[in-house]
């Protein structure tokens, strides 16, 4: 191949290329907003009461694509758990006028331990700051909402929450089994 058509088809794939990865790299870096493991959580404590780990999950009730699969899977997770009684289930409404019985009925259609939360607008900002979540109405959809469509394990070490992990809704790891 000629020298020249080298660097033309360098000059070419090199930058759309380049933008792949640095998207990747961006992508990956902001999955949960950039938390970290052992960052403490607040706004926690009514939520996670007498749990020593918990796995949560921010999702909408009309959902019908990636909001089932997560929940499905944290209930399996859940299931499999070595301490199934010391972990607790916990979705949270993106959705404040949603009724409470709504969010509670789509939840514990998974998993009758699941915990739903239905927090008023004030409280779900505060929970979303608090997470370094994301949730707004969609453009794209009308009457769904955008997400992070993440799990987040929490564990509790002397009185505080801490991220212990940030994982995919159709993630096949248990974080519930990585700590004895």
């Amino acid at each position: 191949m000629d020298q020249r058509l080298k660097r033309r088809l360098g000059w070419i794939i090199l930058p759309p290329l380049t933008f792949f990865w640095l998207f990747i790299a961006g992508w990956l870096s902001g999955l949960g907003n950039g938390l970290h493991p052992n960052r403490p959580i607040d706004q926690v404590d009514s939520i996670l009461q007498d749990s020593d780990e918990a796995l949560v999950y921010f999702g909408f009730v009309s959902c019908s694509t990636v909001c089932p699969v997560a929940l499905a899977n944290m209930s399996a997770m859940h299931r499999n758990a070595r301490h199934p009684d010391h972990s607790r289930l916990v979705f949270i409404s993106v959705e404040p006028y949603v009724p409470a019985e709504s969010s509670r009925a789509f939840a514990q259609y998974f998993d009758p331990d699941f915990h739903a939360i239905q927090p008023d607008e004030q409280q779900l900002d505060n929970l979303l700051t608090a997470f370094k979540a994301s949730a707004s109405t969609s453009v794209r959809k009308p009457g769904e909402v955008d997400h992070l469509d993440v799990i987040y394990h929490l564990k509790r070490d002397q009185g505080q929450w801490l991220m212990a992990g940030i994982y995919p809704g159709n993630t096949s790891v248990n974080p519930l089994n990585l700590s004895p």
